[in-house]
């Protein structure tokens, strides 16, 4: 029930797809701030969201408002609540600029910022990044990125809350039958994620046909317009297990995985697959974009390699099945460095410290008691 001494988040994102990263991190942060006994409202310009998930979030005390809903409007207003956006474009500046100079929040950038980037970004977003509200970046990159064009913003890095205290304890830890099932001489290295051109999916499909990786089956979780491409050059080597959802538990992708690959070309922040792959103590290979490098708590490990190069892609993975075969990777340390920095114990900490540090700032300024 809400009251006048209630603490209050308001969150606001243009679009909620049926799955997706930001859209894991955004569901997870509203159940958990809900659960830590604040009123929460979420307010969605377009949801995919199936009713399911919105019942989910109901059930977690979070309030799930769509345009052009009077309680999407009414979420928007509250100024006494904390302002919590995420987009990218004109949206996120005019609900700021309706929300009042005084409103306490902070702008959620969940990309790169790179150079390449913002040359696509509109000229009210462009300012708004320069001149706007304080900033919460994804990753350390993502924050240089910024501050090489805006000196002066205040941006705190904040981790993606990638699963819920009660989600890690129900899945990550579960006995749960892999759908990358072992084969004899065979390694099972996996991409998760979107299934989309700009995420090196043609690198993969010619390195399966590499002879230094004959001994390679390739698993695809997800979903997207390089299935059919998939599909159509397929074979024992080459599997597509299909889409997921978040009812699928991270076992069932991750458990019979040997090491992950994200071989993007794409300016990425802080990607989900990477950090779940940590959560289960596996290695990786990725390219050097946006924030991956921070993610790589071991040089033998986790390889991080220039984008779009297919030899420097299949040197990797022979790097990393000489790590695999030796029994040289590192499993116990990559999962104490998930969960000091990663773990939803960890990423939860600093999301409310965040947000309790602002809602004082509330009081001090004497916000909604006038």
């Amino acid at each position: 029930m809400t009251g006048p001494n209630r603490k209050q988040l308001c969150i606001y994102s243009p679009w909620m797809t049926s799955m997706g990263g930001i859209e894991t991190h955004l569901l997870n942060i509203s159940k958990t701030v809900a659960t830590h006994g604040w009123d929460v409202d979420f307010c969605v310009k377009y949801s995919e969201l199936p009713r399911e998930v919105i019942a989910g979030l109901s059930e977690a005390g979070v309030r799930y408002h769509t345009f052009p809903q009077s309680s999407f409007f009414a979420g928007i207003l509250n100024r006494r609540s904390v302002l919590y956006t995420n987009s990218q474009g004109n949206t996120s500046p005019l609900i700021w600029s309706v929300a009042g100079r005084r409103r306490k929040g902070f702008h959620h950038c969940h990309t790169a910022c790179s150079a390449q980037e913002t040359e696509s970004w509109v000229p009210r977003y462009k300012k708004f990044i320069s001149a706007g509200p304080p900033l919460a970046a994804c990753s350390q990159a993502t924050k240089a990125n910024i501050l090489t064009g805006s000196p002066d913003r205040e941006v705190t890095v904040m981790p993606y809350l990638t699963t819920t205290v009660v989600d890690a304890i129900g899945s990550v830890h579960r006995d749960t039958r892999a759908k990358a099932e072992r084969q004899t001489g065979k390694w099972n290295f996996g991409f998760v994620g979107r299934l989309d051109a700009s995420k090196g999916i043609d690198v993969i499909i010619k390195a399966s046909r590499h002879e230094a990786c004959a001994d390679v089956n390739w698993h695809f979780f997800g979903d997207g317009p390089e299935v059919e491409k998939i599909r159509s050059v397929g074979g024992a080597n080459l599997v597509w297990h299909g889409a997921f959802d978040r009812s699928t538990p991270l076992a069932e992708i991750y458990g019979g995985l040997d090491a992950v690959v994200l071989p993007s070309l794409h300016t990425e922040g802080s990607p989900l697959c990477l950090i779940e792959a940590l959560s289960f103590g596996k290695p990786w290979i990725a390219s050097n974009q946006g924030g991956i490098a921070e993610l790589a708590c071991s040089a033998g490990d986790h390889l991080v390699i220039g984008p779009g190069d297919m030899q420097l892609f299949v040197d990797a993975v022979v790097n990393l099945k000489k790590r695999l075969d030796a029994g040289e990777v590192e499993r116990d340390e990559i999962r104490a460095f998930y969960l000091a920095n990663y773990s939803p114990e960890a990423v939860t900490a600093r999301w409310m410290q965040l947000l309790e540090r602002l809602w004082s700032d509330y009081a001090l300024s004497g916000i909604g008691s006038d």
